[in-house]
C-alpha cells in the first residue's frame, strides 16, 4: 500500500480514500503481526543455528546466507510499512525492536543506543559488540542502556580488546542484569577468559530470577575432560533456575563446544558436544 496525497487522506487507520473506505485498524494490526511473527521466527531459527552466538553469525561468517538474507528482507518490508504513515510507524517500531544488534566503536559509541527509539519494553533480545580498541564504554552507560530494556529475555555481550583484560566491565553489569526479572539467557564473548572471573562470582550470588541459560564463547576448551564441568564454572551450578551452561571455542579445535544441562537438582551432565571437522565450520 502506498500513501499519496492524490489517492486520499492519511488517517490513524492507515490509508483512506475519498469514499471513506479505509483499512480497518484490526486488519492493519493483524497484517503487521503476521509480518512480525515471520521476523521473530527467522531470528529465533538463526539463534538456534549459531548456538546463540548471533554476533559471530552476523559479523564474522555467512554474510549473504539464507538466514541473513531472510532477516534483511523482512526488516525491509517492515521499514517500508513504517514509512506509510506515522501511525504505522508506531505499530512497526516494537516489531523491529524485538531484537537489537549494535557494534559500538570509536565513531559509534554505545551511548548512541540510549537515544534509539526502536528500543523499549518490547525488546526481548539484545546483542552488543564492544570494540574496546578504540572506545571503552563507561559502566554508567552500560547500566543506563540495560535499564531501557526491562523485559529483556536474552543478552549477548562481546568485547574486542587487544591490549589488556577489562575485568570490571562484565562484573559491572551483574547488578542491572539481576534486576531484569524476565532475563533467561546470557551469552558472553570476552577477549580474555580471565575477564569472566568477577562476573561469575557476582552473578552466582545475585542471579536474575529466571536465568536458565549461560554460554561463554571464545573460551579454550579442555578437550580431554569434556564430560566434567570446569571448576571455574562451578559457582554457577547452584543457581536455582539454571538449566544449562556451555562454553564454545571460535577457533578450529576438534571439540568446538560443550553444553552441560541439569540432570538432577545438583548434577549437570553433557547434553551437547560440538565437533569441528577439517574444512567445516565450528559447530557443524
Amino acid at each position: 500500500l502506498v500513501a499519496s496525497s492524490r489517492a486520499g487522506a492519511i488517517t490513524r487507520r492507515g490509508w483512506e480514500n475519498d469514499t471513506g473506505a479505509g483499512i480497518p485498524e484490526i486488519v492493519l494490526e493483524g497484517a503487521l503481526e503476521v509480518l512480525g511473527e515471520e521476523l521473530r521466527g527467522i531470528w529465533d531459527d538463526a539463534e538456534d543455528f549459531y548456538h546463540g552466538h548471533m554476533l559471530m553469525g552476523y559479523m564474522l561468517a555467512d554474510r549473504g546466507s539464507n538466514l541473513q538474507t531472510a532477516l534483511q528482507t523482512w526488516r525491509e518490508i517492515l521499514f517500508n510499512c513504517a514509512l506509510v504513515h506515522s501511525s504505522w510507524l508506531v505499530r512497526v517500531r516494537p516489531i523491529l525492536g524485538y531484537y537489537h544488534r549494535f557494534h559500538a566503536f570509536e565513531l559509534r559509541p554505545l551511548s548512541q543506543s540510549l537515544m534509539d527509539s526502536s528500543l523499549g519494553t518490547w525488546t526481548r533480545d539484545c546483542q552488543i559488540w564492544l570494540d574496546e580498541r578504540w572506545h571503552r564504554p563507561h559502566d554508567v552507560v552500560v547500566r543506563a542502556f540495560l535499564t531501557r530494556l526491562p523485559n529483556l529475555r536474552t543478552i549477548h555481550l562481546q568485547t574486542l580488546n587487544t591490549t589488556k583484560p577489562n575485568n570490571e566491565l562484565f562484573a559491572s553489569i551483574c547488578k542491572p542484569l539481576s534486576l531484569l526479572t524476565n532475563l533467561e539467557e546470557i551469552y558472553l564473548s570476552p577477549s580474555y577468559t580471565e575477564e569472566l572471573s568477577h562476573f561469575i562470582e557476582r552473578i552466582s550470588k545475585a542471579p536474575p530470577p529466571r536465568l536458565k541459560v549461560i554460554r561463554f564463547f571464545n573460551i579454550p576448551l579442555d578437550t580431554f575432560r569434556p564430560t566434567r564441568v570446569p571448576e571455574w564454572l562451578a559457582p554457577l551450578l547452584p543457581i536455582a533456575a539454571l538449566q544449562s551452561v556451555g562454553i564454545h571455542n571460535n577457533g578450529t579445535a576438534f571439540i568446538s563446544g560443550v553444553v552441560w544441562s541439569r540432570s538432577s537438582s545438583n548434577t549437570f551432565a553433557v547434553d551437547e558436544l560440538n565437533v569441528c571437522a577439517k574444512g567445516l565450520q565450528p559447530g557443524l
